[in-house]
């Protein structure tokens, strides 16, 4: 009987330094949508939007119409809501605003920055290639860009 638990007990102990010793396990990887930088699109500081704009750069409110009228948007910002980018890019489409200055950068805002980030993705997976992140609207008011 001894035997038998002395056995159990060495047979637990090796188990158990087994797991100690064991290098942990790596998550597994995430999507390829967060890996590569190029899926989304780069975060730009309202100093290096003001430039990117004064070079020709599309300034785009993600935000619904409804929200524009409440709030305002920025000076020259024209209004592509995310609702109209998915129910475009589910036809492989964009906006006619956009796709005509493919080959300018775009630079999005909303209200917190999370829809333009969505936007931007949708962006570049179309084929844009410089595409930029102001982030909300209301910092973007704070840090000195104009409003409309």
């Amino acid at each position: 009987m001894n035997r038998s638990f002395a056995a159990v007990g060495i047979v637990t102990a090796i188990a158990v330094a087994a797991m100690l010793t064991e290098s942990p396990k790596a998550p597994p990887p995430a999507p390829a949508a967060e890996q590569s930088p190029a899926s989304r699109p780069q975060p730009v500081t309202a100093q290096a939007a003001r430039r990117l704009i004064a070079s020709g750069a599309i300034l785009a409110d993600v935000r619904e119409p409804e929200e524009l009228a409440a709030t305002g948007k920025l000076k020259g910002a024209l209004n592509v809501p995310l609702t109209q980018l998915r129910q475009l890019a589910a036809h492989g489409a964009t906006p006619a605003e956009l796709e005509a200055a493919k080959q300018r950068p775009e630079i999005l805002y909303c209200r917190t920055g999370r829809r333009s980030r969505e936007a931007g993705a949708i962006l570049l997976s179309q084929g844009f290639r410089q595409v930029y992140n102001l982030g909300g609207f209301e910092d973007a008011m704070k840090a000195g860009l104009p409003a409309a």
